[in-house]
């Protein structure tokens, strides 16, 4: 039999109370969030859910998109047991798999009819990130899908899973009341990687717009502060000048308006960097989707965008010269300021806001490239505290091919 490869497209995309894969429920119905999935425009008719409210649970069969381009391994090592054990990926439910396909059965609250939308599910138990892709939707069966008296292999011997909870009341009047229940359930669930154990360390993860603050003493998780998933930047005279949000559809314009400038500097400077159509508005499109991208905003108005990446980078495997750090990493793109805010320290800030959501998601490093043309780049990475490690060549895109010098940052 000839090998056939798949081609799928996404059905819909979720939207979640998590921005970053920080915080993620370890599996789906654990924690009582509510998420949203919303279908693509081709499968927006009614008649595609004809039926589904007679179902309580729904199969969701969904991609890990911030994990297109990772390598696998035969093995893996399980977060459940301490990330010190190998099992084979096929005994777990890593996401490094040959096919980063995900499987979460959630319980179907019920379904909405926008006029701009079409009908959208809203779901209860969902594991997934804000703008997951949904490759498929299939009903739950309890008499054919539920098997009581199934082994768990080695999850039943760690059955007993979680934390202590203390929010002091100041912070929890912070959060929504139907948010607080699942916070404290997403807590219990020790949301900290499997291998950093440090009760000194201040751990940070967003949620429901949310950004929160916590350690862990003792088998007890307690939350040290609670605000508004944003960071505001203080001006010399101690004034509110400048915060971060995610890009949304919305400001898609203003993105692509951003990025034609810098493409016309690069043009400029003879390098033929960002001159093969990247980054596209179908790519700030599917960041926006992915939620992976920011914006520095000052007084309403966009100075500044970049991507951030919380996985391996495909064009960071190989690299001609030696990194600083071996392990976990995560990598800003596309960074870009628009042309009348250069000059004020916009991409400084920028740079010092993805070294402080690195380190919130427990990361001890961050990396980047640029090309080896893009002088004032490199110089404003090495002044950001970046150390040149070595060149490597681009993996995807249009640029494919294409060689750069490569930066890393110590956390």
């Amino acid at each position: 039999m000839k090998e056939q490869s798949l081609e799928w497209k996404p059905i819909a995309y979720i939207r979640s109370d998590f921005p970053t894969k920080f915080g993620i429920p370890r599996q789906s119905g654990l924690v009582d969030t509510t998420a949203e999935i919303v279908f693509e425009p081709y499968c927006r008719q009614q008649e595609v859910i004809r039926g589904i409210e007679e179902y309580t649970h729904l199969w969701l069969i969904w991609g890990f998109s911030e994990m297109a381009g990772s390598t696998w391994s035969p093995t893996v090592r399980p977060p459940r047991l301490g990330g010190n054990k190998r099992m084979g990926v096929f005994a777990t439910r890593s996401p490094f798999r040959p096919n980063p396909v995900g499987l979460s059965c959630v319980r179907l609250k019920k379904v909405e009819l926008r006029k701009s939308e079409g009908p959208v599910l809203i779901v209860e138990g969902a594991d997934l990130m804000n703008g997951t892709p949904i490759y498929d939707i299939k009903p739950y069966l309890a008499h054919i899908d539920a098997h009581p008296e199934a082994k768990g292999g080695f999850a039943d011997e760690v059955k007993e899973y979680g934390l202590n909870v203390h929010i002091p009341e100041r912070y929890l009047d912070e959060v929504p009341k139907e948010k607080q229940k699942a916070l404290k359930q997403i807590l219990m669930q020790d949301p900290r990687p499997a291998y950093q154990q440090d009760e000194k360390r201040v751990y940070g993860m967003e949620f429901a717009g949310m950004e929160v603050k916590f350690r862990v003493v003792d088998g007890t998780a307690y939350v040290c502060g609670i605000k508004k998933a944003e960071m505001e930047q203080i001006n010399d005279q101690g004034e509110k000048a400048m915060k971060f949000i995610v890009a949304k559809n919305e400001h898609v314009d203003r993105m692509c308006e951003i990025t034609g400038q810098a493409k016309r500097q690069l043009k400029g400077l003879g390098l033929d960097q960002w001159q093969k159509g990247y980054p596209s508005r179908e790519v700030w499109l599917d960041d926006v989707k992915k939620g992976c991208t920011y914006l520095a905003v000052e007084e309403g108005e966009i100075l500044g965008i970049f991507a951030f990446q919380t996985t391996p980078d495909v064009s960071y495997y190989e690299i001609d010269g030696k990194w600083l750090t071996d392990g976990e990493y995560a990598s800003m793109h596309r960074v870009c300021v628009a042309d009348e805010s250069k000059g004020k320290g916009v991409a400084g800030k920028m740079f010092s806001y993805g070294f402080e959501m690195a380190e919130k998601s427990g990361f001890k490093a961050v990396r980047i490239d640029t090309h080896p043309g893009n002088l004032p780049m490199q110089r404003a990475l090495e002044k950001a505290g970046f150390v040149r490690c070595g060149k490597i060549k681009l993996a995807e895109g249009p640029e494919a091919g294409d060689e750069r010098i490569a930066f890393e940052k110590i956390l």
